[in-house]
């Protein structure tokens, strides 16, 4: 019975993963050569930069509490699985989990290269402006 309960829990949560309303940012675009960019171009980017951020930032908290759901899903799928039919059932939420993980990792990752970028561009428009 146990192991019935804890396969529906398991079936019952899964979906609610898939179909949470975490909206990931569209890229920002290209960042200018900041040693020819106009100083428009330079705005607009900035502009760019942090409207990706700040949608980045929402899409990361949304994440974050997917990521704490899928967690303490496969630490319950873990501790009540007994029966080799479940094991199919925990590595399904497991791959869900890394796949989050993994995600999020990547999205912090772009948010961080184009902040860089950003900040290259930015250093050559104001060496290229003396």
């Amino acid at each position: 019975m146990k192991s019935l309960l804890a396969a529906i829990a398991i079936a019952i949560s899964f979906p609610a993963f898939a179909d949470a309303d975490c909206t990931r940012p569209d890229p920002a675009g290209d960042v200018p050569d900041g040693s020819t960019a106009t100083r428009n171009e330079m705005l607009d980017a900035k502009d760019r930069v942090q409207q990706f951020v700040q949608r980045g930032e929402m899409y990361l908290d949304c994440m974050s509490k997917q990521i704490e759901e899928a967690r303490a899903e496969v630490q319950s799928a873990v501790a009540s699985s007994e029966e080799s039919e479940m094991s199919d059932k925990v590595a399904a939420v497991r791959e869900r989990y890394r796949d989050l993980v993994k995600d999020h990792d990547k999205v912090v990752s772009e948010m961080q290269q184009l902040a860089d970028d950003f900040n290259t561009a930015l250093s050559d428009f104001s060496a290229s402006d003396d």
